[in-house]
């Protein structure tokens, strides 16, 4: 049961960021804004814990010379990390 709750969850942290991406743009700027402001002991367990939101994120903060560039590279990074996981997890929540 756990692997496919993480997974409902992570799917649902995409789904808000793509919300975010598509509505408040804003948010994510300060979002990054925040991360950044994180002390530095902290960061590993921070970027560890969240790290392919905020691999979409730093691609969005990136200095790719368009939006659409830098949307591909969010959502490519979110579509493999959801089929990552999906692919991972055994069938039946089972163990291999």
């Amino acid at each position: 049961m756990g692997p496919y709750v993480f997974f409902v969850v992570a799917t649902a942290m995409w789904v808000a960021f793509g919300v975010a991406l598509a509505a408040w743009p804003v948010m994510l700027d300060r979002a990054w804004a925040g991360v950044r402001r994180v002390p530095l002991v902290a960061k590993p367990v921070v970027w560890i814990a969240l790290l392919p939101w905020l691999s979409g994120l730093a691609i969005w903060e990136s200095g790719w010379r368009t939006p659409r560039a830098r949307l591909i590279g969010v959502l490519v990074v979110a579509l493999g990390f959801i089929v990552f996981w999906w692919s991972g997890t055994p069938a039946g929540g089972t163990s291999p």
